[in-house]
């Protein structure tokens, strides 16, 4: 039983770690075009306006890009989170000590 449940969690981890490696990749790489974006675009905004109010353009940019970034932490916490470590294993290892304390408790 005990091979067994070790076997599980080495699954487990393998399966945990693709999954991080695979989340890291996309988001680095989703940040980067992101950023190529929003500079691209800022550039385009700020050329288009009016010199006289160019100062105002920034600064309200500047807020809104700084409210997405925080929106966009605390989704990713929240995703981050929500994620258990070896989760199955863990619920198996439940049901083994409720098994032996059943046993345990008929061999009294």
């Amino acid at each position: 039983m005990v091979e067994t449940r070790l076997q599980l969690v080495a699954v487990q981890l393998e399966q945990e770690k693709q999954t991080f490696v695979q989340l890291i990749s996309l988001a680095g790489t989703t940040l980067l075009l992101i950023t190529f974006g929003l500079m691209s675009l800022l550039v385009l905004i700020f050329l288009m306006v009016d010199p006289a109010y160019r100062i105002q353009v920034v600064a309200i940019t500047t807020a809104v890009l700084l409210i997405l970034a925080l929106l966009g932490t605390c989704w990713t916490l929240k995703i981050a989170y929500s994620k258990t470590l070896l989760a199955a294993t863990r619920e198996q290892l439940k049901q083994d000590v409720k098994q032996l304390k059943q046993n345990e408790d008929e061999t009294k």
